[in-house]
């Protein structure tokens, strides 16, 4: 998984990177000042800790719905859910932290699933994909919507300390999704399967 680093510095200013639309320029915030006294206001952040790549791992699925060997099999089926714990580390205590997910697959899923490849030569999969949860409740994965995880990082006692080792973490959860037969290229599949998806670590 990859992310976006919501502060970046740029000689002797502070940009900061908020979500975007296409088009957007970041917002300069290093001349903001307070009383021209040279103050410089330099909000906290949160940065997903290393490492920034995270395998997971969905364990074995067993075929489900009509032809089958469960009896009584229907679709869609859904697997146990996996945690996926991301870490975080902050220069503070940051209000709102919000995680946007990206299908990184070349034919993304329709239904905001993750995708999924056969593992050797990366052809689609279909009717299996990874549906991604938050809280109880389903995360769509369309690079749009954000899933606010809320106050993260704590109050720091000494403002000069800028570092960012304010640890903390979001849980997310990852599950498989059978929506029909599960064929590649047309013929039912029983190989394994990988996906990908991109991370965007944003805050408000």
């Amino acid at each position: 998984m990859n992310y976006s680093a919501p502060l970046a510095p740029t000689g002797n200013s502070i940009r900061l990177f908020p979500m975007m639309s296409p088009g957007q320029s970041p917002i300069a915030i290093g001349n903001n000042v307070l009383g021209s006294g040279g103050i410089t206001l330099i909000p906290p952040a949160c940065r997903l800790s290393s490492p920034t790549d995270y395998n997971i791992n969905m364990g074995r699925w067993v075929n489900s719905g009509p032809g089958s060997l469960l009896p009584g099999s229907s679709l869609p089926a859904y697997g146990s859910i996996r945690p996926v714990d991301l870490n975080l580390e902050c220069s503070g205590q940051v209000n709102g932290v919000q995680f946007r997910f990206e299908d990184a697959g070349s034919s993304p899923s329709s239904n905001k699933n993750i995708s999924l490849y056969d593992s050797a030569g990366g052809n689609k999969i279909e009717g299996l994909e990874i549906e991604m949860r938050y809280g109880g409740s389903r995360v769509a994965v369309d690079n749009i919507t954000k899933t606010d995880t809320g106050s993260k990082g704590a109050i720091k006692t000494n403002p000069q300390d800028l570092s960012f080792n304010s640890q903390d973490s979001a849980t997310f959860g990852a599950r498989f999704v059978q929506t029909a037969p599960i064929k590649k290229s047309g013929a039912i599949y029983t190989g394994p399967v990988t996906g990908k998806v991109n991370m965007y670590v944003t805050y408000h």
